[in-house]
């Protein structure tokens, strides 16, 4: 994991920001989180240094052993305790592992008096995560848990936003379920959107510049600056919300044709490998389900949307026969 620098945001953006560092209810990183990312700042600290903080919350401890022996990584070899979870699974990997179970059992813990559905935000951060994993290992990314963890938190800055009261999200509704109208509403009330607010949250919480980084270029990768060793994190991560709201947006046909646009331009994601992906996503999402205590929906739901994903690709697909016969002729 790379250390955190500065983040640039416009000048524009400071009276909110301002407003978001006096704001009581600002979400925070539980204690063990702050350990971890002290110690990855910390370039002389050991994988048991690690293994002991983890250690100090039980409850971070036993579902990162969990998450371990999931079907995720088909260890051969049964996960007993942290210390073996970061020898079998390695440490970057279960550093993003305890960071993304500890935060967001903090931050479902800190919303109250939420005007978002934290149901559909939190159905949809997960998905983004496991989508975001299958998707880094599609590329061949080292550790595709860093992927897990950005598209994780990639909307933390409407926690942020929302912790504002009033009149924030309120009415927001099905907006929510529609990124595009989500950011320009965010636009038109606070002057910020939730990637820029969700990337200085990040920074303050002194997260790695490469998660600071991939949320701010979540929802447009192609037009934010990121660094180049960054820049496939922050692609899969912005595909892998698209991916998400296949299950959680609008839709069927018009967020499959969102995640094919940006898809196969940044992770070589065609229709026939978003067709295969899709069954392993509901496969993963089943299993990470408990880790995170969301409630993703059940095999009913999952079914109805993933035949409407296969539906949208057959007839994207009946639609570009005839134009690639007409280009032939």
């Amino acid at each position: 994991m790379q250390s955190t620098s500065a983040l640039s945001l416009p000048e524009s953006f400071q009276p909110i920001l301002e407003k978001l560092v006096l704001c009581q209810r600002l979400p925070s990183p539980p204690t063990v989180a702050e350990k971890i990312l002290a110690l990855v700042e910390d370039r002389s600290a050991t994988m048991n240094d690690f293994a002991d903080v983890i250690r100090l919350d039980p409850g971070l401890a036993a579902r990162l052993i969990r998450m371990g022996n999931s079907p995720i990584y088909g260890q051969r070899r049964e996960i007993l305790e942290v210390r073996q979870a970061i020898t079998l699974v390695g440490l970057d990997a279960t550093i993003s592992n305890a960071l993304s179970i500890a935060l967001v059992a903090s931050m479902r813990d800190e919303a109250t008096q939420s005007n978002l559905d934290q149901e559909l935000f939190w159905s949809r951060s997960v998905a983004a995560a496991s989508a975001g994993r299958l998707l880094a290992r599609h590329i061949h990314l080292k550790v595709p848990e860093t992927v897990f963890m950005g598209a994780l938190l990639q909307d933390i800055g409407m926690l942020a936003l929302d912790s504002l009261g009033e009149p924030g999200y309120a009415g927001i509704g099905p907006q929510q379920r529609d990124h595009r109208k989500l950011i320009a509403h965010e636009i038109k009330v606070f002057g910020i959107d939730h990637a820029a607010a969700g990337a200085w949250l990040a920074s303050r919480w002194k997260m790695p510049m490469q998660y600071c980084q991939a949320i701010l270029a979540s929802h447009e990768p192609m037009e934010t600056p990121v660094d180049a060793e960054n820049a496939q994190l922050a692609d899969c991560v912005a595909v892998a919300g698209l991916v998400a709201d296949i299950f959680y947006g609008p839709d069927a046909q018009t967020c499959v044709r969102r995640a094919l646009a940006l898809g196969e331009q940044r992770v070589q994601l065609s229709p026939s490998v978003l067709a295969s992906l899709l069954p392993k996503l509901i496969e993963e999402l089943t299993e990470v389900s408990g880790l995170f205590e969301v409630d993703l929906g059940g095999p009913e739901f999952f079914e109805e949307r993933h035949a409407a994903a296969l539906q949208a690709l057959e007839q994207d697909a009946q639609e570009a026969r005839p134009q690639a016969a007409g280009a032939s002729a």
